[in-house]
């Protein structure tokens, strides 16, 4: 008995061909929408360029002002205030569909009013009543959410400012591009895809000794946050890391806190070691001089070469380390992330997360490290692996030196703190906001611009093939679930590669593993059931030159499949003759395998 029709028709809403140039009419099928953008004044006209590989319909926005508190309303283009924060996705969320919609003329583009401090988040795949937990402070980060997400901040109070972060996580690579207030145009964050930046920390090397104290990059690959599937969907930052997150093996919550240990102890808390360095101001252009006492406990700041003013603002700072099993987590989780309130014990202090967090009080023995611009320059040249170098006034702020460990490898006493290192490697320019403090010597990556127009782009999720075709399922490669009747869409891109303007016929072919009927795309992109098995009855979607699709473009909007197993091939294949050559050498195709259960 014929199964249903699920695929012909389905890509009926615009029914423009395949030609030249094809990328125009692909971007063309969005069709044009009736209406403007509000006559107000925006502060901030973000558009929006999906690159994601998940069609719009499943890349999900909302922006939440912390001053005041309230959220954005897409449709309208207003600042709605609030009391108190409750996630209502039906009043607070939209998906890149409705965002192009609501802008009016297609273009994806959001007219932001003058707004206090805010981040706008964005998913992909699911919406944000799916994560597990979403508070005013954001989406839960943890193990809890199998949700790839990712967000950045802004404040439009004042003319505007954005930035780029990932202090607290990574999950998906975007660029946020700007005018600067000076006149200069520059496009900060990551255009890797995540997938290939998710295997740079699964390869990060373990010691030969898993048990290995200090420098341990085990704490790395522990904050590897997978999904049910087994599937990456996101790395979180030590510091962001909770105590639960990291409770196995039983050593793992030491080997945070002790990651810096040996590296203070050893070569920067040196016994009578002498160094200068600089305020974190770029426009102080002082020198100021550290020395360490004799028994490595104390390191002295001096505003003179002789040593002999000391820093009246932090004369002095401890030595940010303890001894194996200090804090004592195990007998008192609340130490973890503690960072010293006056009346606690040096001992009780989590330095490794004071250090890497930059965190910390105005008084008590764990004060002045994030707060005194001279002070907040040590940790975070701790973190980078180059408070060693004596001459700190130009070593510290060389960032070829930075996350190099002893000779490139990490070791007990000289670690790589990987986070950093990884997403610094693959940011724009080494401009990532890796850091709390990733602005001190100026590798940080905010933006303050007056010219409204800034420009989000959203990369893909999973590593497109470097030459060819590329087919995905609900944004994913490879192999794709849906528990029915969850909705299945499917996107293309391409690289033509050394291959363009090459003459060659284009196919979508869909194989169900149940029924008597095959489907292809035709030329008017609808799809058109043939007798399994029978090729001679596919036809090309188009047939012409290869050139690139960078922008994956949707070939089967989100529908409801029936349980079953569907393998569907995006190919290109040479002559050009509208005759499907395979198996062919001549051929290039990517496939996708979804399974409804």
């Amino acid at each position: 008995m014929r199964q249903p029709d699920y695929f012909s028709g389905m890509f009926a809403a615009c029914r423009t061909g395949f030609g030249a140039p094809l990328l125009t009419l692909l971007l063309a099928m969005a069709c044009a929408l009736p209406g403007a953008l509000p006559a107000a004044e925006a502060v901030m006209r973000l558009k929006v360029v999906n690159r994601s590989g998940f069609p719009d319909d499943r890349v999900y926005f909302i922006m939440v002002c912390q001053a005041p508190l309230g959220y954005f309303d897409f449709r309208q283009h207003v600042l709605v205030e609030t009391p108190t924060f409750t996630l209502d996705v039906n009043a607070m969320a939209a998906t890149l569909a409705q965002i192009r919609q609501y802008s009016g003329d297609g273009t994806a583009t959001i007219a932001c009013p003058a707004m206090g401090s805010t981040r706008i988040y964005f998913a992909l795949g699911k919406n944000f009543d799916q994560m597990g937990g979403f508070p005013a402070s954001g989406p839960e980060k943890g193990w809890g959410n199998p949700v790839p997400w990712a967000m950045f901040e802004f404040d439009l109070s004042h003319h505007g400012f954005v930035n780029q972060s990932n202090v607290d996580f990574f999950s998906l690579a975007y660029t946020l591009a700007a005018t600067r207030s000076s006149g200069e145009h520059v496009t900060i964050g990551i255009t890797t895809p995540s997938s290939t930046i998710f295997s740079a920390f699964e390869a990060i090397p373990l010691p030969a000794d898993s048990g290995q104290q200090s420098g341990n990059p085990q704490i790395f690959k522990s904050l590897i946050v997978k999904d049910a599937a087994g599937g990456v969907v996101r790395v979180i930052a030590p510091k962001a890391a909770a105590l639960g997150d990291v409770s196995a093996p039983s050593a793992l919550p030491q080997m945070f806190t002790h990651f810096l240990r040996d590296y203070i102890n050893n070569h920067c808390w040196k016994p009578n070691r002498a160094f200068s360095f600089s305020s974190k101001i770029a426009g102080d252009a002082n020198t100021y001089y550290g020395r360490v006492s004799a028994d490595g406990q104390t390191l002295a700041i001096y505003t003179d070469a002789a040593m002999t003013v000391p820093y009246a603002a932090v004369p002095t700072l401890p030595r940010p380390s303890n001894a194996w099993g200090h804090p004592a987590f195990s007998v008192n989780p609340g130490l973890w992330h503690n960072v010293g309130a006056a009346g606690t014990a040096p001992g009780e202090i989590d330095w490794g997360y004071l250090l890497y967090g930059q965190d910390g009080y105005v008084s008590g023995p764990g004060a002045h490290w994030h707060l005194d611009p001279v002070a907040m320059a040590i940790p975070v040249s701790i973190t980078r692996g180059v408070m060693h170098y004596d001459n700190g006034t130009t070593a510290w702020k060389d960032s070829t030196k930075y996350y190099k460990g002893l000779n490139g490898v990490s070791t007990a006493d000289h670690p790589i703190f990987y986070y950093g290192e990884i997403l610094h490697r693959f940011g724009l320019a080494g401009h990532v906001y890796a850091l709390s403090f990733d602005d001190v010597y100026g590798s940080d990556s905010g933006v303050s611009f007056t010219d409204p127009n800034v420009t989000l782009t959203l990369y893909p999720f999973d590593a497109p093939p470097a030459l060819g075709p590329c087919i995905r399922a609900n944004g994913r490669r490879g192999a794709v679930a849906a528990v029915y009747p969850e909705k299945v869409s499917l996107t293309v891109s391409m690289q033509a590669g050394q291959y363009a303007g090459v003459p060659v016929d284009w196919w979508v072919l869909a194989i169900p593993s149940y029924g008597s009927q095959w489907y292809c795309l035709n030329s008017n992109l609808q799809w058109a059931g043939l007798p399994a098995g029978d090729l001679a009855q596919c036809h090309p979607a188009y047939s012409g030159a290869l050139e690139n699709i960078d922008i994956p473009v949707t070939v089967l909007p989100s529908t409801s499949l029936p349980r079953g197993t569907y393998h569907v091939y995006f190919a290109v294949d040479y002559p050009m003759d509208g005759v499907l050559h395979y198996p062919s050498e001549t051929m290039l195709y990517d496939m996708v395998t979804v399974s409804v259960r």
